[in-house]
């Protein structure tokens, strides 16, 4: 996408060009942070494994956030500069719990700093205005963090209660299926779709 871009674009500085040098490094980090999290969702068998690439995917995300706001800058200015983190913020604490994102907020606020504050390279909270924003940004987080949580611990609830059951019914010397009725446009039954069935029910 990002030569496409730089082709069409008509010229140096314009948008075009622009965006096809910026693409592929955000496109980069998008792509470590979605590898690292698929990662550990395949080591949840293996806690410490899936905890280190949690963190890796929930760097991955802070620097693709802040990247894709200093992208903007042209358009924006240095204001909201960390309307990026928050998405971010919710991809962490559905990929990995509530200790990842908190390392993409506080990873985030950093290089927010030092690359979206003037002068750059420096870490300062000179004004009361920094600090409450500091204090609207962290108070936003937790939220995402704690909602986030809670959703993903039922997601969770729901997919160990249903391995549990299928487990259960695979295991039963009795058959046993689920059916879902079909209805016509006047909502009279007129067959059943069978959505589950155990190997018992199934050689019946």
């Amino acid at each position: 996408l990002g030569q496409p871009l730089s082709t069409l674009s008509g010229g140096r500085y314009t948008l075009g060009w622009y965006v096809s040098r910026c693409i592929t490094v955000v496109a980069s980090y998008l792509l470590l942070a979605y590898l690292a999290g698929e990662f550990a969702r395949e080591l949840r068998h293996r806690p410490a494994a899936a905890r280190k690439y949690a963190y890796v995917a929930a760097a991955a995300l802070a620097v693709c956030a802040v990247l894709l706001r200093y992208f903007l800058v042209p358009w924006l200015g240095y204001d909201v500069r960390y309307a990026t983190l928050f998405g971010a913020v919710a991809i962490a604490v559905w990929m990995g719990g509530w200790r990842p994102p908190v390392l993409t907020a506080t990873l985030g606020f950093l290089l927010s700093q030092l690359f979206l504050v003037s002068p750059i390279g420096s870490i300062e909270i000179a004004h009361v205005a920094d600090f409450m924003g500091l204090v609207i940004f962290a108070m936003t987080c937790w939220v995402i963090i704690a909602l986030g949580h809670d959703l993903r611990a039922a997601r969770e609830r729901i997919q160990h209660a249903e391995e549990r059951f299928r487990k259960s019914q695979e295991a039963a010397i009795q058959g046993y299926g689920m059916l879902r009725a079909v209805r016509d446009a006047g909502g009279k039954v007129i067959d059943f779709v069978i959505e589950y069935v155990n190997p018992r029910g199934a050689a019946f």
